[in-house]
This record gives structure tokens, sequence and C-alpha cells, in this order.
């Protein structure tokens, strides 16, 4: 059985900033990835964000964790 994943931890005020480097990006995986540590950041669960970006949980965790 699989456990629920929480949160990731993601200081709230870099969300700002995450999401303008999302939006200017012009290397399409760099920006899906800022796009996850974006969603984290604004507060979202690992779930929730694995199921919007079809990242899997685990490959979410481990971009927080960078």
């Amino acid at each position: 059985i699989a456990r629920e994943r929480v949160m990731a931890t993601i200081s709230g005020h870099l969300s700002v900033e995450v999401r303008d480097r999302f939006i200017s990006c012009s290397n399409a995986r760099e920006a899906r990835h800022f796009q996850v540590i974006w969603l984290l950041a604004e507060g979202r669960r690992v779930a929730e964000v694995s199921q919007t970006t079809a990242f899997g949980a685990r490959w979410t965790e481990q971009l927080a964790a960078r």
C-alpha cells in the first residue's frame, strides 16, 4: 500500500520568483521543473502537483529536495 505523501516544504516567499522563472523559461523540461516547485511553494500537496504535471510523486519530491 502506497503511503500518502503529504507536503513538500518550499518557502512560500519564493512562489513569485519561481513562477516568473517558469513563465520566462525557453526550455520545456526546465519550465516543467519550475512549475513543480512553483505549485509546491503555493502550498499544494505532492499528490496534487504530481497529478497536475504528470510527474510521479517520487520525482516531485526529488525536485523539491533539490
